[in-house]
């Protein structure tokens, strides 16, 4: 009885160290790969990049394909445990840390075992709503933040609609009708360079929840080939100007 209490403990600790791994290898293969696109974005070179997050240059050109696959979630795991390892990781930055895990582990009766995605976004929909209509006339900052949840929401819904999405590099991006309406909203009130910082907002949002979930992110030439369709309320004039301080962007 001794030895099968010793391997019942032991089985235990197994467990969580097995939950622990399986949740910490796809914390770490997330943030690289949103590390690496931040850099993109910020203009840091493949070389530059490589030397900061001391990684082979291979692996930040390895994140940076746009053929790359998503993510494989993590097999073991439960949405305390993937919660509790955001808090330790997001410990300097609170603001980053989801509303909840982004998936759910199921045991079966059978002893098969699964793991299914689940739509953090969605949470924030009804917050992102209530300070629209609160707030109309909102910071330049609030629009910024309200633009990145959108973009949250928008990649869960991409994923939630077609599983992996598929890379639109060279194509157009409908960034919804929201978006368009807080772009319009910065444009009216701050101008055209305040503005796009809001587009700026809802792309930094969508690809950071779309690395989470190892899909692929939107560049900003495709957001600046789709904006023209989601600008409700939008003048012929500016929608042209708002088209036309979005296109000339670098480092994309």
């Amino acid at each position: 009885m001794a030895v099968m209490s010793d391997f019942t403990t032991i089985e235990q600790a197994f467990e969580v160290a097995r939950r622990r791994a399986s949740i910490g290898q796809y914390q770490e293969a997330r943030l690289l790969r949103q590390a690496v696109h931040a850099a993109y974005m910020a203009g840091m070179s493949v070389r530059e990049t490589a030397a900061k997050l001391r990684v082979p240059k291979s692996t930040v050109a390895r994140n940076l394909r746009p053929s790359l696959g998503p993510l494989t979630p993590p097999s073991w795991g439960t949405p305390e445990e993937y919660m509790e390892a955001e808090q330790a990781i997001w410990a300097h930055a609170p603001e980053r840390i989801p509303a909840g895990a982004p998936f759910r582990w199921t045991d079966a009766d059978d002893g098969g075992h699964s793991v299914s995605v689940v739509a953090v976004g969605a949470i924030n929909r009804k917050r992102i709503k209530t300070e629209r209509e609160e707030s109309p006339m909102s910071s330049l900052n609030n629009l910024i933040v309200r633009a990145q949840e959108v973009g949250q929401y928008a990649a869960d819904l991409a994923h939630a609609s077609e599983g992996a999405p598929a890379s639109t590099v060279g194509d157009a991006h409908h960034p919804g009708d929201d978006t368009g309406r807080l772009v319009l909203e910065a444009y009216r009130t701050y101008g055209a360079e305040e503005m796009l910082a809001v587009v700026r907002g809802y792309q930094g949002g969508y690809n950071a929840r779309a690395a989470d979930l190892g899909d692929y992110v939107v560049r900003w030439p495709e957001i600046a080939n789709g904006i023209e369709w989601a600008l409700p309320g939008a003048t012929d004039e500016e929608a042209r100007a708002i088209i036309e301080a979005i296109k000339p962007q670098p480092l994309d």
